[in-house]
């Protein structure tokens, strides 16, 4: 599989899926390549986990405010932002849809709309040296991506807010202790750490993943009776 903006790699039952660079990624090619790649991925047999990861690029992908605002300027509406809106509607749903479980993983710089990427995976993890930035308001636009439902589930209500209003930095072991992400590595055992996490997750039987990714999506959704049921 050839892409300009993900380099993919399947090997013993893992996508490792890279972003690649040079620069930010146009949006439209990045949402049509990302969603070719995860129906392949979804229809491989062979795969059994995909991991995310910064290559040589890091989560960083925007909006293009300026054009925005020039367009607006130019009374054609908020067309761009909707379309820009869309691709991050159906990128996050292509994550939570995916019957195998996706593991972000990151050692850079987590920002802007990357920052709502990173946080769709099923699983988040960072090394030691990883930052996390709020996307920025300051332009009057919310940050999408599903972030405000998912940051207040993981960080509650008051630092969800507090974070993205005033737009901060946290560096990876004050992201940790908010639960924003799920497990931290040191950079130093970087690879060693990721791959066994992963060589764990490949071989679980595949049904019961399946099932416990779509339980946990649902246990906010079902009262406790509903969730035994699923179980059984």
């Amino acid at each position: 599989m050839e892409y300009q903006n993900f380099h993919c790699e399947i090997a013993e039952g893992c996508a490792r899926v890279s972003l690649i660079g040079p620069g930010a990624p146009e949006m439209g090619a990045f949402c049509d390549e990302f969603t070719d790649l995860m129906l392949r991925l979804q229809e491989d047999g062979a795969v059994r986990v995909v991991i995310l990861t910064d290559g040589d690029h890091s989560f960083d992908l925007h909006h293009n405010v300026d054009e925005i605002a020039e367009v607006h300027l130019k009374g054609e509406g908020f067309e761009m932002l909707a379309a820009d809106e869309e691709i991050g509607r159906r990128i996050v749903t292509l994550i939570q849809e995916s019957t195998k479980p996706v593991v972000a993983a990151t050692r850079g710089e987590i920002r802007h709309l990357g920052f709502g990427l990173f946080m769709a995976a099923d699983i988040r993890i960072a090394s030691t040296n990883a930052t996390f930035t709020a996307p920025d308001m300051a332009g009057g636009l919310l940050p999408g991506w599903g972030l405000t439902h998912t940051l207040p589930l993981l960080m509650g209500p008051g630092r969800s807010l507090e974070f993205l209003l005033s737009g901060r930095t946290l560096n990876a072991p004050e992201a940790y202790s908010h639960g924003m992400i799920d497990r931290l590595i040191d950079d130093n055992s970087w690879e060693e750490d990721l791959d066994t996490f992963t060589d764990r997750l490949r071989h679980l039987p595949q049904p019961a993943v399946q099932l416990v990714k779509l339980g946990v999506q649902q246990a906010n959704d079902f009262d406790f009776t509903t969730m035994l049921s699923l179980e059984w």
